[in-house]
This record gives C-alpha cells, sequence and structure tokens, in this order.
C-alpha cells in the first residue's frame, strides 16, 4: 500500500486528504484497490485481508479499517490525537500507540483496548500473528519487546 504525494510549496512532497490510497500487488505492480480515507494519512498497516490507516483532520484523528481487496470501509475509531504515525496489522487487530501505551482495536468489535505500557518508547511495532513486537531504548540500553495478543 503507499500514499501518493502532492508537491508542497517548499521542501518534500507531503500527503493530502484528497489524494487515494493505494493498493498495489507487489511482484506486478497491479492495482488490487484505492480508498480515500477521511483526512490527511499519516500512517498505513497491511494485513492479507486489511489495509489500516491512520489519518488526521484537525478535527479528529482516525484509525479506519478496509477490505484490502475490493477497498471498503469495514469500520473506523476515533483515537488520541497525540497517537503516534505508526500502526501495526493482522486480520483481527490493529496496533497503535500513545506516549509509552500500545492500544489495540478488535476489529470484529471497533473497541480499542490498553495492550500494554511500555517502560520506554516503543518504536517499530511489528504484529505477526498473535505476537506483537516492539523495539524500547531507554537508560542506555536497547530491548526488543514481545507480547502475544488476541
Amino acid at each position: 500500500a503507499y500514499v501518493q504525494a502532492a508537491a508542497a510549496p517548499v521542501g518534500p512532497p507531503v500527503a493530502q486528504a484528497r489524494l487515494p490510497l493505494k493498493v498495489v500487488a507487489a511482484a506486478s505492480g497491479a492495482a488490487i484497490c484505492s480508498v480515500r480515507p477521511r483526512g490527511v494519512p499519516v500512517a498505513v498497516a497491511l494485513a492479507p485481508d486489511v489495509l489500516a490507516v491512520l489519518t488526521r483532520n484537525g478535527k479528529s484523528d482516525l484509525v479506519s479499517w478496509y477490505d484490502a481487496a475490493r477497498g471498503r470501509q469495514l469500520g473506523s475509531v476515533q483515537v488520541a490525537p497525540t497517537a503516534a504515525p505508526e500502526l501495526a496489522a493482522n486480520d483481527r487487530l490493529v496496533v497503535y500507540r500513545v506516549g509509552r501505551t500500545l492500544r489495540g482495536l478488535s476489529l470484529p468489535s471497533g473497541r480499542p483496548r490498553t495492550l500494554v505500557r511500555a517502560a520506554a518508547t516503543p518504536l517499530d511495532l511489528s504484529l505477526s500473528g498473535s505476537r506483537l513486537a516492539w523495539a524500547e531504548n531507554g537508560n542506555g540500553t536497547s530491548r526488543v519487546r514481545a507480547l502475544t495478543v488476541g
């Protein structure tokens, strides 16, 4: 999945709310679907059947999820405006970060819940099956943490 960018008056191109987000086949580049999320996309996560997008629009930030094959929106939930521009997803859960707290958004129910409060700011979220992993740097040490999520 990729976010199209538009030319900015100064600096590099930037994402904009009016441009579509496209999912393409990695091997061939063939278009699979296209979605137009509400707001400016700041993070995406792609699972086998789900495309998740974190958007900002000035009034509220949203995590929205779509059918990755058809582009049909399946749901959306408002999240804290301090949510970091990073997502991880599988077909049942979208994980996002607010400060040191990792939150999980259940896709069947649309309900967010706190998964863990990390000792240091979590970086580089990864969700594979039911294993959530992230890195933490703090107090002169670095470590990779993991959590089994349902």
